[in-house]
């Protein structure tokens, strides 16, 4: 009952009205199936503890009285928050905050499995889910885009309905996944009648068909009016809820998940994290996390700021809430807009409120510096020292910078004859060649790109030049990078100020495209995640927008040969998942592109319909009536975009420990203090 796309009125049409009018209809229905029993999940803070007591108090009682007679409840998270997002804490915090809002507000324990918001799971899912106590978990398999881990896992038929192990990436923590479907899949087979058919037909012994989808989608009736005639009488059909049924069955199999999944257009992180909004938001995030690590180093274990710091953690699930970012698009209702804004601001005095109760009377420390990333320290020209330690910064030695480009011991950026970038090393590997950094936007297949010049000055390269379209004309806005190295680090700076022009029809921004020298099949797409794990995702493919990346600070490409980091400073913006790629074929090879900030568009994927008897009407249905399948482009119209990036390099499929902390070392820059 908490959405993007609609507010906060409880009884119009954009507001939550229509959610009471569905979900009422649809137990109406089900009252001629006492058989059937329902499985219920709730954001569990707008939805459980505000709207329903006040708003849908019928409602409420009457999912009391189903829940008494057999209908089952399990978690969502608290606030709606991307799990994905959060770090080891503040998922467990979800949880048990879920828990005790169930029990207090629907009289009944949930069962101990989870169905992610937005489908938002990471590789670490099933260590998470174990320390918050978890059994299993639904995820979508739909042959449609609004799915989870369909493109990545072929399931046979018996798999695609039965219960199966999900082991993690390192192999040491395993969960159950169930795979789920919903109202898309049942267009595919023409009817719930001939799903269940071909099912019946294509499975050895039993099998589940989980139908689960939002219960204020007005197609719901429609499903059960029209479906359940043609299922409840056939003699092979029971029902049951899917926790019995995963209690009752053996696992079909084994599956490993190396992408990061949201169920958002490209089967990613797109609607989320493709917006200024999103930045906007995310960013006051990241800096109460900054707090948390000078609050831990003045004040560990919180002995001066428990109060503050209890409050804290409820602000932060709040911010965390996916509606604060998506799935709308191409921008939130403005209702969503203002609670997001609020939201962050009550954060913002939050952290800081605690950050100076734990600072007390500590005396300044001049020169002192803390790396934030782990509460050790950082020099500005190296990775990490030993944990914990603390050290003054020494003198940093300026780069040389003449008209052929710039150079320190870590850096080397030569200048085309046109004053543009040229090839790039850095630390000894050549990571780009000529035209490696541009900035544009698209209107449909109509491009813009800045018409690049360069200048050097006080250490560093200043590049920058409007935004023209192919026939020379102006298109509005422009861009300014400004490049610089520091020290003996192998590590590019680049300082982006981008100014997008209001633009009718905007499908695809590029603030500071970064094209690295590199072409593979596979490709690796490495990054970092907030419960600070790397992980690695293989690319065999072309996409035309690719997000599947977490970002804590930083995500990297490989060819398996050489790979890049970028990194960006989640002190100027930051953004849970910032850094789009596109991957082109370039002569049977894949080539990346990274798209820090911006937003790309395209044709979406299929989803193998012939693998479950389907036609493939379910994915037209999606495209054509879901509001997620647009292009975040018109969101930023007149948007002033500042951001700092590092890049620096590796050799292999994988980030090295010292590539690493580079570009932790940018990510998380370090915090005085003095």
């Amino acid at each position: 009952m908490y959405h993007s796309y609609r507010g906060d009125d409880p009884v119009a049409d954009d507001g939550f009205g229509p959610d009471i009018k569905v979900i009422t209809r649809t137990l109406d229905i089900l009252e001629s199936y006492p058989e059937v029993p329902l499985d219920w999940d709730f954001d569990c803070f707008e939805t459980l503890e505000v709207r329903m007591p006040e708003h849908a108090s019928e409602l409420l009682t009457r999912i009391r009285t189903r829940l008494a007679g057999g209908d089952s409840v399990r978690h969502m998270s608290w606030a709606g928050e991307a799990l994905s997002w959060c770090t080891d804490d503040e998922f467990v915090a979800s949880i048990e905050k879920s828990r005790a809002t169930i029990k207090s507000v629907l009289n009944d324990d949930p069962v101990e499995a989870i169905y992610p918001q937005e489908m938002m799971v990471t590789p670490d899912f099933p260590r998470l889910m174990t320390r918050a106590g978890l059994r299993w978990v639904s995820l979508f398999y739909s042959a449609s885009p609004f799915t989870a881990f369909r493109n990545d896992v072929q399931l046979t038929p018996n798999q695609m309905f039965n219960p199966l192990k999900w082991i993690s990436a390192d192999g040491e923590w395993d969960t159950i996944v169930l795979p789920t479907y919903h109202h898309a899949d049942i267009i595919d087979h023409g009817s719930l009648g001939q799903y269940v058919d071909w099912i019946h037909r294509n499975c050895d012994g039993s099998a589940l068909l989980f139908i689960c989808f939002d219960a204020d989608a007005a197609s719901w009736p429609m499903v059960l009016e029209q479906g359940l005639p043609q299922v409840a009488q056939l003699d092979y059909v029971r029902f049951t809820t899917p926790d019995r049924y995963v209690t009752d069955n053996d696992t079909a199999g084994e599956v490993a998940i190396n992408k990061d999944l949201a169920d958002g257009k490209f089967d990613g992180y797109g609607n989320w994290s493709e917006k200024p909004i999103n930045f906007e938001i995310f960013t006051e995030l990241a800096a109460a996390r900054r707090r948390d690590t000078l609050v831990e180093i003045y004040d560990p274990g919180a002995r001066r700021t428990r109060g503050t710091h209890s409050a804290l953690i409820d602000a932060k699930l709040r911010v965390l809430a996916t509606t604060n970012y998506g799935l709308a698009e191409p921008v939130l209702h403005p209702d969503r807009l203002r609670s997001a804004r609020a939201a962050a601001a009550a954060l913002r005095d939050l952290s800081e409120k605690e950050l100076a109760e734990a600072r007390g009377d500590v005396p300044p420390s001049p020169g002192v510096v803390a790396n934030v990333a782990d509460g050790s320290v950082l020099l500005d020209d190296g990775p990490p020292l030993e944990q914990r330690n603390r050290r003054k910064l020494r003198p940093v030695a300026k780069p040389v910078v003449n008209e052929n480009g710039l150079a320190t011991e870590g850096v080397s950026l030569s200048l085309m004859e046109d004053g543009k970038p040229g090839p790039l090393v850095l630390g000894g590997i050549q990571i780009a060649g000529s035209g490696w950094l541009r900035s544009g936007f698209a209107v449909g297949d109509r491009l813009a790109e800045a018409d690049l010049v360069s200048e050097q000055g006080d250490g560093k390269y200043r590049i920058s030049g409007p935004f023209k379209w192919g026939d020379g004309s102006p298109a509005g806005g422009g861009v300014e990078f400004v490049l610089s190295a520091r020290g003996t680090s192998p590590v590019l700076r680049i300082d982006v100020t981008c100014d997008i022009p209001q633009v009718d029809g905007l499908t695809e921004v590029y603030p500071a495209a970064i094209s690295p020298a590199m072409s593979g099949l596979p490709l690796f797409v490495s990054r970092y995640n907030f419960t600070g794990s790397v992980h690695t995702y293989e690319v065999h493919e072309p996409a035309v927008a690719l997000n599947n990346h977490v970002t804590n600070g930083w995500a990297g490409v490989s060819d398996g040969s050489i790979g890049m980091i970028l990194a960006f400073d989640t002190t100027v913006l930051a953004g849970g998942a910032a850094i789009p790629m596109r991957i082109d074929d370039f002569d049977g090879s894949l080539a990346p592109l990274l798209n820090p900030f911006g937003t790309l568009w395209g044709e979406q994927p299929g989803h193998h319909p012939e693998w479950s008897g389907g036609s493939g009407a379910g994915q037209q249905a999606t495209i054509e009536i879901g509001s997620h399948i647009k292009s975040s482009g018109p969101a930023f119209g007149g948007a002033r975009l500042r951001f700092r990036l590092g890049l620096t390099a590796f050799h292999g499929a994988y980030p090295s420990d010292a590539a690493q902390g580079y570009a932790l070392g940018i990510a998380q820059p370090p915090a005085r203090l003095g």
